[in-house]
């Protein structure tokens, strides 16, 4: 029986431990001292470790903690240990916050592209999420041995994982977040519902119109991709949103804002960012 031990018990956490559960792993939980985790985990029926005793646990453990607090646990709790393997469900932390971690450790990322819950009721459900997979620093000779491994126990293989770069990975999910996702697509359903409001346009309407029926369209790009979705779309669909976009998102501002963000991301700016706005949230959770 294969073992390994989840640091985290969150969003992720969660959907690592029923999954690789449910496929034979034996898995054990640990966190961080104060954090809600461990009951958590105990009361869904996992063994947990203390996180004092992480040094001398044998079998890959994953940092599924949030990425900023994953360099501070690792100072603490894992930190002077030889010949270890850790894996990461992200590569923020490996590429901006660099834990201290031996040149003798496998560096192992194996990220689900989906949020747990996704990713655990997909497995449920006989399939699964993409994955992407890589290998930072390997000494074991056993590194892509175990990601694979750990991407078949929470179902990644059953619809295919792409072999990439910790910063490769980070790049691109902070990017598409940024313009795409979180972005400029919650943005403009907002706004246009809004405007059509204003417009005398009963809000129920609207928001159906600009939000349900987003999932049809996203649904088919998935599917058929995008040119498959403009080649099913109705005809006033397809010529009004080839005359709208350039006047929303004109190309030439679009690239340049967005090279603007790759940059930000690209030399760290970004990532220090976050990281003072966290420190700043923190010190107005502790001095109110």
């Amino acid at each position: 029986m294969r073992e390994i031990t989840l640091a985290g018990y969150g969003n992720q956490g969660k959907a690592w431990a029923d999954n690789l559960r449910d496929s034979g792993w034996k898995v054990r939980i640990t966190g961080r001292p104060d954090g809600k985790g461990i009951a958590q985990a105990k009361a869904a029926g996992f063994a947990t470790v203390d996180a004092q005793d992480l040094r001398s646990i044998e079998g890959p453990i994953a940092l599924l903690l949030p990425d900023e607090s994953i360099p501070g646990f690792f100072a603490a709790y894992l930190q002077g240990g030889e010949r270890r393997q850790f894996l990461f469900a992200h590569g923020f932390a490996v590429t901006f916050f660099r834990p201290p971690i031996s040149t003798t450790d496998d560096l192992i990322l194996v990220a689900p592209k989906g949020i747990g819950q996704k990713l655990r009721e997909n497995y449920l459900a006989g399939s699964g999420v993409m994955g992407v997979l890589a290998v930072d620093t390997e000494q074991s000779g056993r590194a892509w041995e175990t990601a694979e491994a750990v991407a078949e126990g929470l179902g990644l293989l059953r619809v295919g994982v792409l072999r990439s770069t910790f910063a490769a990975e980070t790049k691109a999910d902070l990017l598409s977040e940024q313009v795409v996702l979180c972005g400029a697509v919650p943005r403009l359903v907002q706004e246009t519902t809004d405007f059509l409001v204003r417009k005398g346009i009963d809000r129920r309407l609207a928001s159906y119109e600009c939000l349900n029926e987003l999932k049809l369209i996203v649904d088919m790009m998935v599917e058929h991709g995008v040119d498959g979705m403009m080649s099913r779309v109705s005809t006033a669909a397809r010529v009004g949103g080839e005359r709208a976009r350039d006047v929303i998102l004109p190309k030439a501002e679009l690239e340049a804002r967005t090279e603007k963000l790759w940059r930000d991301i690209e030399s760290g700016a970004f990532a220090r960012s976050l990281e003072n706005k966290l420190a700043t949230t923190r010190e107005t959770e502790i001095h109110p």
